[in-house]
């Protein structure tokens, strides 16, 4: 590299099975980083259209773009960004600029809420009673569309990434999952007695496997070392009712697999299945080691198609908040399953040649950036 010339990185590699994808980050003069990403091979295809229960959806992808994953102490999201509305209430998630922060007090379930939705770290009414906390607020955690710039960064000091954009690209801070802490359906450390076999989805990569049993007398049983445990599964018209047991001891003779019924006009039957829902959790153990025993009743909810009772995995809760924060960039977002008539985009369909950039600085928290790139 010789004087005056601008450093780049050249990346290039395969998401899984699925994409091969280049990479070329340029670190620009005023602390600017463009990273710019093509898709070299493509070797699935798109989603295809889903007829629902009340309308058809476009098809292809949520959402395309960059993802940067930050440090777990990353606990902020600030913006401004060209809405559809010049003015929207204090409170609202789509407002044109603010703060989200990832942590509130919370409300509990059964209780009149205190604090508005936007502040909101469980959604009972979508994931139910089980739903946990630590995904961060709505606010925090919703899109923000349109950014003529954003932040994702640490409130005590502004330390984080900030995003310069033209008002092309979205934005959303997403809590990863630690994976020293998750075991899937498929570890050793899960016990399986009586009937259940292994299923593969696509969907979610060659790796991804579920456990299916609708047999009653069949068990799963995992031995945990914590102060709490979140069974993730997916959600499904065709699911049942388990028994759920924490250290011998019934916790809940009934929790119901089939799809939330605000979910319910919007699903396919057997097809337009959800992943990853706390189906059940529990916090605030004693730290030790307890025992999580699964059963599957045999039925279900009268509006579900069949019984059956599905394991995608388990996360095992230390009482700490270890997870890391990334930041989506997205040059593309779309909502195919709000596709209700009153609402659609086209489908967002990349092939092998798409490309498409964002820009970032690395740095604290700082107020009159330029908006254009």
């Amino acid at each position: 590299m010789t004087e005056g010339a601008t450093p780049r990185i050249f990346l290039r590699g395969w998401y899984g099975q699925e994409a091969e994808v280049s990479f070329v980050m340029t670190f620009e003069p005023e602390g600017k980083i463009r990273t710019a990403y093509r898709i070299e091979k493509l070797a699935v295809s798109m989603p295809d259209r889903i007829k629902l229960r009340v309308s058809v959806t476009p098809g292809g992808l949520n959402e395309i773009g960059i993802r940067f994953t930050a440090a777990a102490g990353m606990d902020a999201l600030s913006w401004k960004r060209q809405g559809e509305w010049t003015i929207y209430p204090k409170d609202h998630i789509g407002r044109n600029q603010g703060t989200a922060y990832r942590f509130s007090k919370g409300s509990r379930f059964g209780m009149e809420p205190q604090i508005p939705w936007k502040d909101e770290m469980e959604s009972w009414i979508l994931n139910g009673k089980y739903d946990v906390d630590y995904k961060g607020t709505n606010d925090f955690r919703s899109q923000k569309e349109h950014i003529l710039r954003a932040s994702l960064f640490r409130a005590e000091d502004g330390a984080g990434i900030r995003v310069l954009s033209d008002g092309s690209h979205s934005v959303r801070a997403e809590v990863q999952e630690p994976e020293a802490s998750l075991v899937w359906a498929d570890d050793a450390r899960i016990s399986y007695t009586g009937e259940w076999y292994q299923e593969t989805d696509a969907k979610c990569g060659a790796d991804y496997r579920e456990m299916w049993s609708k047999t009653p007398g069949s068990a799963a049983e995992i031995l945990f070392e914590g102060t709490g445990i979140v069974w993730y599964g997916p959600v499904d018209v065709i699911y049942g009712y388990a028994r759920v047991f924490l250290d011998g001891r019934l916790v809940d003779g009934r929790v119901d697999q089939r799809v939330n019924s605000v979910d319910f006009p919007g699903s396919a039957d057997g097809y337009d299945k959800k992943y990853h829902y706390p189906v059940f959790s529990m916090n605030g153990l004693e730290k030790g080691k307890h025992i999580l025993r699964i059963e599957p009743v045999g039925f279900g909810n009268p509006e579900a198609k069949d019984s059956y009772i599905v394991i995608e995995g388990f996360r095992i809760l230390d009482g700490t908040r270890p997870e890391p924060a990334s930041l989506l960039i997205n040059n593309q977002v779309n909502y195919p399953m709000i596709s209700w008539g009153n609402y659609r985009r086209h489908a967002i369909l990349p092939g092998e040649g798409y490309e498409n950039q964002a820009v970032i600085c690395l740095g604290r928290k700082e107020t009159g950036e330029k908006d254009a790139v």
